[in-house]
C-alpha cells in the first residue's frame, strides 16, 4: 500500500490549468487547440508576452515542460518568463525545475529531440540555439549574458555583456556545467561533467566527436560519440551483464542508427 501511494505521488501528471493558460496566451486559437505545449507539475509563469514559433508541423505535446525524475526534482517548481522569442521543434523536453528566462531581445531555439534534464537554468538576452538530438544533464546553466559590464582601467573601453550560444547537433552536456556567452560547439561534442565551464568558440579548436571538460573546458579525447538509443543500450546492458569484454559494433553502416535516438 505504501509503495502504491509512493508511485502515485511521484507520477507525472499534466497541469491542466497551466497547459490551457500557456497555449491560449501564446498561440492563436487555431494553433492553441492543438496544445503544442504540455505543462507538468508545479510551474510559475512570470511573464508570457513573448512569442513562440514552431519549426516542425504542429501536434500535441511538441514541448513538454516539467516532467520529473523523482530522485532529482519531484518537489521542484518550474519557472517561465517569456518576453522574447522561443522557437521549438518536435519532441522537446524541459524537465521539472527548469528556470527559463527569455528577455525582450532574447531568443531561444530548441531543435528537434532536445532533452534538458532537471533543475537547469536558461537565460537569454541575446540568442541561444541548441541543436537537435542534444542531451543536457541536470543543473546545467546557459547564460548568453554576463548581466553586468566591465571597464578596462587603461583604455576606458567597455565591451558588450552578451554573446550568442550555439550548441551543435547531438551534443551531450554533463551535469552541473555552465555554458556562457560566445560558446559554440561542434556537432556531437561531449562535455564532461560535473562543473565544466564553456565560454568560447570550440569549432575553431576541436573537431566533431570530441570530449571536453574542465574550467575552462579543454580537449580530453577525440573520436567519441554518445550512444543515445534505448534499444542499443539494452543490447549493451545484456552484453556487459554476461561479460566485461569490449563490445565491438561490427556493421559500420549501422553506426548512426545504433547511436541516434530511436523514438522520433
Amino acid at each position: 500500500m505504501i509503495n502504491k501511494i509512493f508511485v502515485i505521488s511521484f507520477r507525472n501528471r499534466i497541469n491542466l490549468f497551466k497547459t490551457l493558460l500557456i497555449n491560449f496566451m501564446l498561440f492563436p486559437i487555431s494553433k492553441a487547440i492543438h496544445f503544442p505545449i504540455f505543462i507538468y507539475g508545479k510551474c510559475r509563469f512570470r511573464v508570457l508576452d513573448g512569442s513562440v514559433e514552431l519549426s516542425a508541423p504542429i501536434k500535441k505535446g511538441m514541448l513538454k515542460i516539467g516532467t520529473s525524475d523523482p530522485s532529482r526534482s519531484a518537489f521542484s517548481k518550474s519557472y517561465i518568463s517569456l518576453s522574447g522569442k522561443l522557437t521549438i521543434g518536435d519532441n522537446v523536453v524541459l524537465r521539472r525545475g527548469i528556470h527559463l528566462n527569455i528577455e525582450k531581445n532574447g531568443s531561444l531555439i530548441l531543435r528537434n529531440d532536445v532533452f534538458i534534464s532537471d533543475n537547469c537554468s536558461i537565460t537569454s538576452k541575446c540568442k541561444i540555439e541548441i541543436g537537435e538530438k542534444t542531451r543536457v544533464g541536470n543543473n546545467v546553466d546557459f547564460l548568453d549574458t554576463d548581466f553586468h559590464y566591465m571597464i578596462n582601467k587603461s583604455t576606458h573601453k567597455i565591451e558588450t555583456n552578451t554573446g550568442a550560444i550555439e550548441i551543435g547537433i547531438g551534443n551531450w552536456i554533463g551535469a552541473h556545467s555552465i555554458i556562457k556567452k560566445n560558446t559554440k560547439t561542434p556537432n556531437y561534442t561531449i562535455v564532461a561533467g560535473p562543473f565544466s565551464m564553456l565560454s568560447k568558440d570550440y569549432t575553431k579548436i576541436i573537431s566533431e566527436y570530441s570530449c571536453i571538460g574542465g574550467s575552462p573546458a579543454k580537449l580530453i579525447a577525440e573520436g567519441l560519440r554518445r550512444i543515445n538509443n534505448d534499444k542499443s543500450e539494452q543490447i549493451l546492458d545484456k552484453h556487459f551483464s554476461m561479460t566485461q569484454e569490449t563490445f565491438v559494433l561490427k556493421t559500420e553502416s549501422s553506426f548512426e542508427d545504433f547511436c541516434s535516438p530511436n523514438h522520433l
